[in-house]
């Protein structure tokens, strides 16, 4: 499986959006600029609150179903 724009495909061609941490964070926070590197967040808009990781999972979760 290969994942192209936050979207997975299949070896059969076959495709199913995921959402990423960088749009769970944009979602979230949609003004903040960060970085993300090996899914390591460099937050660079300090005068906004950098999300939790279990924000960031569970606004993933909401995205995912959402889309579903």
């Amino acid at each position: 499986m290969a994942t192209y724009w936050g979207v997975n495909y299949d070896f059969n061609g076959d495709s199913r959006m995921s959402f990423t941490k960088q749009q769970a964070i944009s979602s979230l926070v949609p003004k903040a600029f960060f970085t993300t590197v090996d899914d390591e967040v460099t937050w660079l808009s300090p005068e906004l609150t950098q999300p939790t990781e279990e924000e960031i999972n569970a606004e993933q979760a909401r995205l995912q179903a959402e889309y579903d």
